[in-house]
């Protein structure tokens, strides 16, 4: 799995943001995620639809088997930024029969609950990632199984 986050330190520019395109762009708080999955890609993303259906994010752009982008709503936790929303991207491609899924989460404010929300996240999201990865790749077996 790739983690790359926009948390800077001392100004600093983390090298694990080489896909953005400027010094702004890098100062950008986001969540940079890729992993490689076992599973088919209509299978994968049908999963993480639903997943983000029962998150009640609000869908924004949508190409079945392709890109989910949801306007994601801030954990109750951090009631002081409750209302504000972050944009969160899953690409998915296709590689035979396995998937490559792309996750980046952006709209993270500065200071206070903002950095504790972006840690919250730069924390869960791999094991989001993870925990999918293995209900998919063990799903077929399971299946066969039974």
């Amino acid at each position: 799995m790739h983690i790359a986050s926009g948390l800077t330190r001392s100004g600093s520019v983390p090298a694990v943001l080489l896909f953005m395109r400027s010094p702004e762009q890098a100062q950008a708080r986001i969540i940079y995620l890729e992993e490689d999955i076992g599973a088919p890609v209509d299978a994968v993303f049908a999963a993480f639809e639903a997943q983000l259906g029962a998150q009640a994010a609000t869908p924004l752009a949508r190409e079945a088997g392709a890109l989910l982008t949801v306007q994601f709503a801030m954990p109750a936790e951090f009631d002081e930024i409750a209302a504000q929303r972050s944009v969160l991207t899953l690409t998915f491609e296709a590689k035979g029969a396995d998937t490559k899924i792309t996750l980046t989460h952006a709209g993270f404010g500065r200071g206070g609950a903002w950095d504790e929300a972006l840690a919250y996240f730069t924390q869960g999201w791999p094991a989001v990632l993870l925990q999918m990865k293995d209900a998919l790749e063990k799903a077929p077996r399971e299946m066969a199984a039974v």
